[in-house]
């Protein structure tokens, strides 16, 4: 008799070293960044051994979208067929397991089908009639329930089990909260680390334009000091004064379209830049950007082509900023075109948001086309293709990231519409004018 006492004694504390052992495993896994998928498969295989029992489900409270309130959903289970883990979504206050989510009271049911909760009386899954079901709580606030099932050896479920399935789900739900603050903090360590990637780029894309910004300006400054400097010493014929002031002249433009340049840049970045809609006809602002880049053009013999008819409409819109935007897009169509190529322009209906009305200004080039890989940087600040060139291009590498800038000061977008041996097409929306009921702008 005193050894039955003494083995009925420490039936309990094996019980607890082994629930003991199981956690310990559990903590381990967490510091060593397991996963939640296999936290919840572990939870339930624990139970199972710790209880001997053939059915456990391990449900947790989520959002559900489609009923607009919290249910319960099985996260990990045995013992129980597929489709009733994928499919089963109990909401609180209802069936047994909503209840215990609900009321936050642990429950022992030694026949579930009398219990008045609503459980059928045939369930061939079961071979007992008796349950446990207990909460599972993290920082004071119910995530979920364990429920269990079918005693393996029979029998049924006593006070003991309850206070260990209790003592497991507190276990739980420390374990589930530190894993799931753990997977927070990893995917925060790896947006900042995206970030300081970011910053990364950012910093050496400021690099490269500081030593751009340099043979930019010290290019076009030595030419004119040299053309001045012959001036001055009388070595250079009388007959070629005009051509020369015209060079330098053509070098000072070039100095100060550069400055204006990386002004709109700077002021569209810093969000301090003005802007003031006005009505205007846009293939007139085209043909004015076109003009500007004729001579350029035809020193790289390469053809700019206006569909006029598609671009006479009336836009309201920051008309300088605008011109500022096509005025780049235009460039670069030159900048990276072939000789003897084409720059093309043209027109197409779009849609706006909330159906305003916009028209989508594509610019051809006849180039060699963008990699694949290079598609999405080129819209960074700064960033320029030279890698794929033959040599590098001259500018900043500010141009599609003005016109980006001002599309989005717009609500309108820019975007590669496609790439290619044959050249890349981009396209650029702009806010019609809607006073102007859509007439054609009768400009020539």
């Amino acid at each position: 008799m005193p050894t039955k006492d003494k083995t009925d004694a420490t039936a309990p504390a094996a019980r607890l070293a082994d629930e003991l052992l199981y956690l310990r495993e559990i903590s381990q896994a967490i510091s060593e960044g397991a996963a939640l998928d296999w936290l919840f498969r572990r939870i339930v295989e624990i139970v199972a051994e710790s209880l001997d029992v053939d059915i456990v489900s391990l449900m947790l409270v989520e959002a559900d979208v489609e009923l607009g309130k919290d249910v319960l959903r099985i996260k990990a289970a045995r013992g129980l067929a597929d489709e009733i883990v994928r499919d089963a979504r109990v909401e609180l206050g209802c069936q047994i397991s909503g209840l215990v989510a609900a009321n936050g009271q642990a429950l022992l049911l030694n026949d579930v089908e009398s219990s008045g909760l609503g459980v059928a009386a045939s369930r061939p899954r079961y071979r007992g009639k008796g349950l446990l079901s207990a909460p599972i709580k993290a920082r004071a606030q119910i995530i979920g329930v364990l429920n269990v099932n079918n005693k393996t050896a029979g029998g049924v479920f006593d006070e003991r089990d309850l206070a260990l399935l209790t003592t497991l789900c507190s276990q739980a739900g420390l374990a589930i909260d530190n894993t799931r603050l753990f997977e927070d903090l990893r995917a925060h360590a790896g947006r900042l680390a995206a970030l300081n990637a970011q910053l990364d780029r950012v910093n050496q894309a400021k690099s490269e334009l500081i030593v751009n910004l340099s043979h930019e300006i010290k290019t076009p400054l030595t030419t004119i000091q040299g053309y001045v400097e012959l001036l001055r010493t009388g070595l250079i014929s009388p007959l070629k004064v005009p051509e020369v002031l015209a060079k330098v002249q053509e070098r000072s433009r070039h100095l100060s379209r550069l400055a204006e340049r990386l002004i709109a840049f700077f002021a569209l970045d810093s969000g301090s830049a003005k802007f003031l809609p006005e009505s205007f006809p846009i293939n007139v602002l085209i043909r004015e950007c076109a003009d500007e880049l004729r001579s350029r053009a035809a020193a790289k013999q390469v053809a700019i082509e206006i569909d006029d008819n598609s671009l006479r409409l009336v836009a309201w819109a920051d008309r300088m900023h605008y011109r500022e935007a096509l005025s780049s897009l235009l460039d670069n169509a030159v900048k990276f075109n072939v000789k003897g190529g084409a720059a093309r322009i043209y027109g197409a209906a779009a849609v706006g948001q909330g159906g305003a009305p916009l028209l989508e200004i594509f610019v051809q080039d006849g180039g060699p086309g963008i990699p694949e890989n290079l598609q999405e940087a080129i819209f960074e600040d700064f960033k320029q293709t030279d890698d794929i060139m033959c040599a590098k291009p001259d500018g900043l590498g500010l141009g599609l990231a003005i016109a980006r800038a001002v599309g989005q000061a717009h609500q309108c977008r820019l975007r590669l519409v496609r790439s290619g041996p044959a050249g890349s097409v981009f396209g650029m929306t702009i806010p019609l004018d809607a006073s102007a009921g859509g007439e054609r702008n009768p400009a020539r």
